[in-house]
Formats: structure tokens, sequence, C-alpha cells
């Protein structure tokens, strides 16, 4: 299943939400329509699971910090731009979700639970979640070629970003 869901990231991030079909899915896949459709019957089921997969890796990465700890908001702006530089697939889910004009129910879930993280924290971890926020919005545009980052604004950002999780 990995295999059909790393495909389906690999042909939403290469040719967009209208891009995204069974046809071209299996095809990166090397399986046939028929193998993808005993998995994801639909569409719609294969992309609910590219956006669960995606909550699993953020969950999975969220089970390694102590409960208690500030550094939750460091480390996930952290966790996202360190993908983003990679240019990992990880982003796939945001990006289906924004091509859609809405979030499913399961990713609104998961960025409430994100939210409630950072409830009754001092106003450094205030000032943190804004910069995950805003961080995850420039991941967004840059990938759906909003905006056009240059190399140099690009190290003025990871630059900016350091300082952040060093002050935090």
């Amino acid at each position: 299943m990995d295999q059909i869901l790393d495909a389906a990231e690999e042909v939403l991030l290469a040719h967009g939400i209208t891009g995204l079909t069974l046809n071209a899915v299996a095809a990166r896949a090397g399986i046939t329509k028929g193998g993808l459709l005993y998995h994801f019957r639909t569409k719609n089921d294969l992309e609910r699971g590219v956006e669960r997969r995606f909550i699993a890796r953020i969950e999975h990465k969220l089970s390694k910090l102590r409960p208690a700890t500030n550094c939750f908001p460091s480390a996930m702006i952290a966790e996202i731009w360190d993908d983003w530089q990679k240019g990992n697939n990880r982003f796939a889910a945001l990006i289906l979700s924004a091509s859609n004009g809405h979030s499913s129910k399961e990713l609104q879930a998961f960025g409430a639970s994100l939210l409630g993280r950072f409830d009754g924290q001092s106003p450094m971890v205030q000032y943190e979640r804004l910069s995950f926020f805003a961080i995850i919005g420039l991941i967004l545009a840059d990938l759906l070629n909003l905006v056009d980052i240059s190399e140099d604004e690009a190290a003025r950002i990871h630059l900016a970003i350091q300082m952040l999780m060093n002050n935090g």
C-alpha cells in the first residue's frame, strides 16, 4: 500500500489535483488499475489514504517528544522545514487539501489537536505557534507556485527559522 501512496504523492506533486487520477497513480506505482482498486476503491479513498499517512507520519514524530516539553513548536517547525528543504513528498496531503478548497475531517481534527498542544503556554510558545503556521503557509505557497522563493530568500528564511529554534 505504501507503494501506491508514494505514487499518489508523486503524481499529486508533479501534476496537481487534476492530474491525480487512478490511472496515473496505477501507472506510477507499476501496478494495474485493478490492483489499485483493491486497496482504494475511489479517488476520494486514495486522497484520504494520503491524508491519513501524513497524519500518521507527524504523529509518529510527535510521539518521540516528551509530552510536557516546551520544545514542541520548535520541533515541529524544524521537521517541516527540514522536509521542505529535502524536497520530500510529505506535503502532498496539505497540497491536496488546499487544492480541494477544504480539509478533510481527519486533517481538521489533527490540526485542532496540534493547536491544543499550544494552549496555556508562555508568550514565546504563542509566538512559535504563529511562526509554525506562517511557515506552513510559506511552504504551501511555494509548493503551489504562488510565490517564487529565490535561493537567497530561502537562505534568509532558513537562518530566521534557526534563530527562532535556538531561542525557543
